[in-house]
């Protein structure tokens, strides 16, 4: 069943991207020790991180929550909120780094497994700080800024950009998979 709280939902996603992202983590130090490429599941943490972190979870604060919370913030959330834009940003560019990575390591492994482990140690570097700045500062202050009836409002906005439909079931799956294969994550 679906929080009906929006930043319950919000705080419910971040513990699907920590799984994957811890994952990673491991997956980097496999393939530093191993010098092997797993491209498959990559390419599904990819596919995880652009459909349900970008698209679907990035999406949703940057058109919905954080417009609303900069309308009436003091400056130092509307500093932080364009902190985090920025973080969506760099994201963006670490998982594009990832796939560049995967790509050339199938002609040059050595470059393209360096590449690799650059863009891991980027996300994983990046994600933790980042979901602990919105869960611990932005989120409170949103609950204590937006009155019920707009969090309410906003409820409804996330459900009509499509929240809890198949393809992000499928990622919840996937990150709850990974945390099979490689432990508590």
């Amino acid at each position: 069943m679906a929080p009906a709280n929006p930043i319950e939902a919000l705080l419910n996603e971040h513990s699907y991207i920590i799984k994957v992202v811890k994952a990673l983590e491991v997956i980097g130090h496999d393939i530093e020790a191993q010098a092997t490429i797993d491209e498959a599941l990559l390419s599904r943490i990819i596919a995880f991180m652009r459909e349900f972190t970008d698209v679907y979870h990035h999406a949703r604060e940057e058109k919905l929550l954080f417009p609303i919370i900069v309308r009436d913030c003091p400056p130092e959330i509307d500093n932080l909120v364009s902190t985090l834009l920025d973080e969506h940003n760099r994201g963006r560019n670490l998982v594009k780094l990832l796939e560049k990575g995967i790509e050339r390591s199938k002609s040059d492994f050595a470059i393209g497994s360096e590449v690799i482990s650059a863009a891991i140690n980027g996300i994983t570097g990046l994600y933790p700080k980042h979901i602990s700045q919105e869960n611990d500062m932005l989120y409170p202050m949103a609950e204590k800024l937006l009155a019920a009836g707009e969090l309410d409002c906003l409820w409804e906005d996330f459900e009509a950009k499509g929240a809890y439909t198949g393809i992000h079931e499928k990622h919840k799956a996937f990150a709850l998979d990974l945390e099979k294969r490689f432990g508590k994550l």
